[in-house]
């Protein structure tokens, strides 16, 4: 019986979707809970996590923690929350009945690879592969890292959105598709990223680029600016560009990222 594995965080993540879309190829039980963003500060981060009523959180006021990265109000984490996930942060995955956290969207998702169906070789086919399968993993965390601040800053009502901010977010994924692009033109008739077969790279990858979808809010910011969509430099990837269509059109992505590559096209094409 696959290994299930419940997951806590905003509803609507591609970061969360790398570990649901792998789940349907490794036949992985995986259980994705939360609510909207600014709604968060209303629930129980734990592994039971739930919506909180103001008499829950005057009950629960030893729980209540200061917001940071994302978060500038009060949050409720329990003591076994931060026991498995001593960061804080979401998203928040769990397995064996909340008694191990995992944390970092690349790192669930390999566990759902893990805990599925032994053939599907998302996660390679032997170590030199796995290894291989991690490097391009740990490059999208330096892409995930920049485009996190760049996002946040398009939503905060304080601080607003920078240059600077606009320059990093837009640098990393340069480079990030140039390595991309690279691996993808090397190899004659390559489809795929890592290996000649799908792997956890590929998702990763249409994950992150599907989060640049939020861009389309930015929409003042950009223009106050002068600059276009980050997410526009794709076109100037043809590899990259192929590669994520023909990801987003499979239905095991689809289900999750339609509506993510929708807005995605509308800034390719305004």
């Amino acid at each position: 019986m696959p290994a299930k594995v419940k997951i806590f965080c905003y509803l609507g993540s591609p970061r969360v979707y790398k570990s649901t879309i792998a789940a349907r190829y490794c036949n992985t039980e995986v259980e994705y809970i939360g609510a909207q963003p600014k709604e968060l500060q209303d629930w129980l981060w734990d592994h039971d996590a739930r919506k909180l009523s103001e008499q829950d959180k005057d009950e629960l006021k030893s729980f209540a923690r200061h917001g940071k990265v994302g978060f500038s109000t009060i949050l409720y984490k329990t003591d076994r929350f931060l026991k498995a996930h001593p960061f804080g942060n979401v998203p928040a995955g769990f397995a064996k009945n909340g008694d191990i956290g995992i944390f970092e969207s690349n790192s669930i998702m390999r566990l759902v690879a893990r805990a599925g169906d032994a053939d599907h070789k998302l996660y390679g086919s032997d170590m030199y592969e796995q290894s291989r399968i991690d490097s391009f993993l740990d490059q999208t965390l330096v892409l995930a890292v920049n485009s996190q601040q760049y996002f946040l800053a398009g939503r905060s009502e304080t601080n607003g959105l920078s240059l600077a901010t606009y320059n990093l977010a837009e640098n990393a994924l340069l480079f990030y598709l140039t390595g991309v692009e690279r691996s993808l033109s090397s190899r004659p008739s390559a489809r795929f990223i890592a290996a000649p077969h799908m792997t956890l790279v590929d998702i990763a990858f249409a994950c992150e680029l599907s989060m640049f979808a939020s861009e389309v809010r930015l929409g003042p910011n950009l223009k106050t600016l002068g600059k276009s969509p980050v997410i526009s430099n794709l076109t100037k990837f043809p590899h990259c560009h192929r590669l994520f269509n023909l990801l987003i059109a499979e239905e095991n992505f689809a289900i999750d990222l339609s509506r993510n590559h929708d807005l995605i096209k509308s800034l390719l094409t305004a």
